[in-house]
């Protein structure tokens, strides 16, 4: 008898740890590395995702939804200004700076292109110590600024940038920035990760997969409350 009650024991304290082992390991490898902050949650729900329960077709980033075509008769360009028209026989003039009067005072535009997705012109800005990026409206000329390249979803209903600065004293972490595209495309969450984030894309109209740098896959599903 107490030969089978010590095996019992022996028995009971194994599988004990063999379980313990078990929640270890599912602990480590669901831990929530993406935080959301939800700005409009009375319109938007956004849920984490983990690679593990979803069937990913990884794409590659550079066949962005973006389309960077120039038209002659909107947009000209010279080495110091950007003229871009818009529909309603509207026009917007960018000029460079090229440090006046003072070199804090410098800026370069870039024309990045032309997005049919959000019908909008991307325009690049250089300023001193600072760089973001503008969307001008193609019908109405309207700006909107934001701080990287988009990558836009296939029907251009939302865009997301990226931006890290890892030298950053308040704001060091990977940051993804989602906007709802309509007439103000407007921002609507700020998804921190606590990895760099190597590869991202849209894998439909509204989610986003992350693939970090230790080839872990996480992402994100918008859902439009109606």
């Amino acid at each position: 008898k107490y030969y089978n009650k010590m095996n019992k024991l022996i028995i009971f304290f194994c599988c004990s740890i063999t379980l313990l082992r078990s929640c270890i390991t599912l602990d480590k490898e669901d831990t929530n590395i993406i935080k959301v902050d939800n700005y409009k949650t009375e319109k938007i729900k956004i849920k984490t995702i983990n690679s593990r329960n979803e069937k990913i077709e990884w794409q590659d980033i550079t066949k962005d939804h973006n389309e960077y075509k120039m038209f002659s008769n909107y947009v000209e360009i010279d080495s110091l200004s950007i003229l871009l028209r818009f529909d309603n026989n509207t026009k917007t003039i960018l000029k460079d700076n090229i440090g006046e009067p003072y070199d804090e005072d410098r800026v370069h535009y870039t024309y990045k292109g032309y997005s049919k997705n959000i019908n909008s012109f991307i325009v690049e800005s250089n300023a001193y110590e600072d760089r973001s990026f503008f969307l001008y409206s193609k019908e109405t000329g309207v700006q909107k600024e934001i701080d990287n390249i988009p990558h836009i979803s296939t029907k251009g209903q939302l865009l997301f940038t990226y931006v890290h600065t890892p030298f950053a004293e308040n704001d060091s972490l990977p940051n993804v920035y989602l906007y709802l595209v309509n007439k103000n495309i407007e921002l609507i969450a700020k998804i921190t990760t606590k990895k760099e984030i190597k590869e991202y894309f849209w894998k439909d109209e509204h989610t986003i997969f992350f693939k970090f740098f230790d080839h872990q896959v996480n992402g994100i599903k918008i859902i439009t409350q109606r």
